[in-house]
C-alpha cells in the first residue's frame, strides 16, 4: 500500500515538472527580447528617432558639393502628327465611273490619273458647242460684210446730199441702215462670246471626267468602285502628302512666350523603332484657347518611310538656358516644416560638422537632373543627395560616399531636363 502511494506521488511530481519547465523557459526568452529591444546595458532606455537631433545613431547619407554649371529648362509636350496636305477628291460631274486606277496605300504622283468617269455625253456636248461657236463666228463675218457695205453706201449718200442730189429723208434712211448694221455686228459678237463660254464649260466638264492626283503622296482612302454612278460632290479618294508631316501640340500659355518660330526642337515617337527626329517650329497660333489656356504650335518634319499621319509623338523644346549658375541635384530637394513656419518649405540639407542642417532655398530654373539655386546655399556646400527622406534638422549623419564636408566646387557641369506638359 505504501509503495502504491509513493508511486502516485512520484508521477504527480513529474507531471508538475513538465508544466513548470516550459513556462520558465518562455519567461527567460521574453526577458532577453525586451532587453535587446531596450538597447541593452545600463541606461539603455527607449531609443531616439533615427536622424533626429540629439545622441541617436548617425544616419548614413551621400553628399555632393554645390557646383557652378549650365542648365537648360526643357519641356516635353504630347503631340499628334498630321499630313501637311490632306485632301478629299470629289466628283465634279455626274456619270458612271469607267475605271479606277489607284487603291488604298498606292503612291501617286502629281497629275496621275486616279479614275475616269464615262465621258461620251460630255464629248458630244463639246462637239455641239464647237459647232455653235463656228456658226456664231460665221454670223460675225456676215455682219461685218453688211456693215462694210452700209458704211460705203452712207459715204456716197452724204456726198450726194452735199451736192443737192439727195434729199434729207433719203440720207436719214441710209444712215439708219448703217446704224442697224453696226448693231447687228455687235449682237453677233456677243452671241459668239456666249457660245465660246458654253464651249469652255463643256471642255471643263469633259476634263473633270478625269480625276487626277493634286500632288505627290499616298492614297489614304478609296471610296469608289468601277461602275458606280456618281454625282457632283460624291467623294472618290483621300490623298495625303507623303513627303512631310506636321507635328502639332498645345503649349501652355506660360511656355508660349519662350517658344519662337524657327526654334529647333526634337521629336520622339511612341511607336518603337523610329529614331528621334529634329525639326523647327513652323507656326505658333496668335490666339490662346480660353478653355484649355493653351496655344497650338506646329512643326514640319520629313516623313521618311515610317512616320505616318495620326501617330502620337513627344516634342521636347528648350525654353531657357543659363550658364555658370549654382546647381544642385534635383534629388536633393525636400520639403520640411520648421518651427516658425506655418507650411512646409522647399530646401536642402547642408552637412556641417557631421550634422545635417535644413536650409530653405529659392529655385530658379528646374531640369530633370538639376536645380538652379538662387538663394539659400553657396557654391562648395555639401548637400545631402541620398538618405534625406527621414532626415531632420540637426540630425547626426555619417557620409558613405567618401566625400568631405565643405569642399570647393568641382568642374562645371550642365543640367538638362524636361518637365512634362
Amino acid at each position: 500500500m505504501q509503495n502504491h502511494l509513493q508511486s502516485c506521488r512520484t508521477a504527480s511530481l513529474l507531471r508538475l515538472i513538465r508544466l513548470i519547465v516550459p513556462c520558465l523557459l518562455m519567461a527567460l526568452l521574453g526577458c532577453d527580447n525586451r532587453q535587446e529591444a531596450g538597447g541593452g546595458g545600463p541606461g539603455g532606455g527607449p531609443g531616439m528617432m533615427k536622424g533626429a537631433g540629439g545622441g541617436g545613431r548617425a544616419t548614413a547619407v551621400r553628399v555632393e558639393a554645390v557646383e557652378l554649371g549650365a542648365i537648360d529648362a526643357r519641356s516635353t509636350y504630347v503631340a499628334e502628327t498630321r499630313p501637311r496636305s490632306d485632301v478629299r477628291l470629289a466628283a465634279e460631274v455626274s456619270g458612271v465611273v469607267e475605271e479606277v486606277n489607284a487603291d488604298l496605300g498606292d503612291r501617286v504622283e502629281a497629275g496621275q490619273l486616279l479614275a475616269r468617269i464615262r465621258g461620251r455625253t460630255f464629248g458630244q456636248a463639246v462637239r455641239e458647242a464647237e459647232a455653235s461657236v463656228a456658226h456664231a463666228e460665221a454670223a460675225i463675218l456676215r455682219a461685218s460684210v453688211d456693215l462694210e457695205l452700209a458704211e460705203k453706201e452712207r459715204d456716197r449718200a452724204q456726198n450726194l446730199h452735199a451736192r443737192g442730189a439727195l434729199t434729207r429723208a433719203e440720207l436719214d434712211g441710209i444712215e439708219g441702215r448703217y446704224s442697224g448694221a453696226q448693231a447687228a455686228l455687235a449682237l453677233a459678237e456677243a452671241d459668239a462670246q456666249q457660245r465660246r463660254a458654253r464651249l469652255e464649260r463643256a471642255r471643263i466638264d469633259m476634263a473633270n471626267t478625269r480625276v487626277l492626283a493634286p500632288f505627290a503622296g499616298f492614297v489614304a482612302e478609296r471610296l469608289v468602285d468601277p461602275g458606280a454612278l456618281v454625282s457632283p460632290g460624291a467623294q472618290l479618294f483621300r490623298v495625303v502628302d507623303s513627303e512631310s508631316v506636321v507635328v502639332r501640340f498645345a503649349a501652355p500659355e506660360s511656355d508660349v512666350a519662350r517658344l519662337q518660330v524657327g526654334q529647333e526642337v526634337s521629336v520622339d515617337f511612341d511607336a518603337g523603332g523610329i529614331p528621334r527626329s529634329s525639326g523647327r517650329i513652323n507656326r505658333i497660333s496668335p490666339v490662346v484657347d480660353p478653355k484649355t489656356r493653351t496655344t497650338p504650335v506646329e512643326i514640319v518634319i520629313e516623313a521618311g518611310d515610317r512616320i505616318r499621319p495620326g501617330m502620337f509623338a513627344r516634342v521636347t523644346a528648350t525654353l531657357e538656358s543659363k550658364e555658370d549658375v549654382p546647381l544642385v541635384p534635383a534629388a536633393a530637394l525636400v520639403r520640411r516644416q520648421l518651427d516658425d513656419d506655418t507650411e512646409a518649405r522647399e530646401g536642402v540639407f547642408v552637412v556641417r560638422d557631421d550634422r545635417a542642417h535644413f536650409s530653405a532655398v529659392e529655385i530658379g530654373l528646374r531640369s530633370r537632373e538639376s536645380l538652379e539655386i538662387v538663394n539659400g546655399v553657396s557654391v562648395g556646400d555639401s548637400i545631402v543627395v541620398a538618405g534625406q527622406s527621414d532626415l531632420r534638422h540637426g540630425a547626426s549623419v555619417r557620409l558613405v560616399n567618401g566625400g568631405s564636408q565643405g569642399t570647393g566646387a568641382g568642374s562645371s557641369k550642365r543640367g538638362q531636363g524636361q518637365k512634362g506638359s
